[in-house]
């Protein structure tokens, strides 16, 4: 009887190998890796390229054509086959960069400030795209931070307020942003020379400090600080 046992669990145990074995052989893979590796990099010297070249092959930022208009050089229907990665980037850059994109980057492009792009969220967002765990960390951790610096404009606005020599000035705090100035005694006056002459040296020498940065605009000829 136990030699029968010992018979069919070596059957058993050499059926299971069989069957792990053939899965492991034959089941697909996510993606293979040779071919992830040559067409990442070939996809990332195309965005080192267009960054390199940025300045030289955007004149104003904006886009030639609307957006309609760069579409219209592609297909109209998609690909039977796929499509090599060599042949994807060529029209990338001959149908939608030139014609279609908006040039964030480019030192020719003053709508907004060029501040959404760095190697290192380049880097984060491709493993963010395969690892959605380290997506959520990041997005708890800009959290976290973002409070931090609402703490911080919280407590100093306190701080201002009761300090008599400053003054809180325009509307109530807006997240981070405080918005105050020096009142010097003897200047009551909101365009006075003497009173924006002291707020321009407070400026000065806070962002030549290194600790903190401040930054200024001027409503009816009064210089203010946030």
């Amino acid at each position: 009887m136990r030699a029968r046992e010992g018979k069919r669990s070596k059957v058993r145990t050499s059926a299971v190998q069989k069957t792990e074995s053939s899965l492991t052989q034959t089941s697909p893979l996510p993606l293979d890796p040779e071919t992830f590796a040559g067409e990442s990099h070939a996809v990332i010297d195309f965005i080192a390229g267009y960054y390199r070249d940025v300045e030289k092959n955007t004149r104003s930022g904006r886009p030639t054509r609307l957006t309609s208009q760069g579409a219209s050089l592609l297909p109209d229907a998609p690909p039977e086959k796929c499509e090599p990665v060599d042949a994807i980037l060529e029209e990338v850059g001959r149908c939608i960069v030139p014609s279609s994109l908006t040039h964030w980057q480019s030192p020719n492009f003053f709508a907004y400030f060029s501040a959404n792009a760095s190697g290192a969220g380049f880097a984060g967002e491709m493993l963010s795209t395969g690892l959605n765990v380290l997506e959520g960390l990041v997005v708890d951790w800009m959290g976290k931070l973002m409070g931090r610096h609402v703490e911080m404009a919280e407590w100093f606005e306190r701080a201002v307020e009761g300090d008599e020599r400053f003054e809180v000035v325009g509307p109530p705090r807006r997240f981070s942003f405080v918005c105050f100035r020096l009142r010097a005694p003897g200047f009551d006056g909101d365009g006075d020379k003497g009173v924006e002459k002291l707020n321009r040296e407070l400026l000065t020498a806070v962002n030549g400090s290194g600790r903190a940065f401040m930054t200024h605009f001027s409503l009816r000829s009064s210089l203010d600080l946030f």
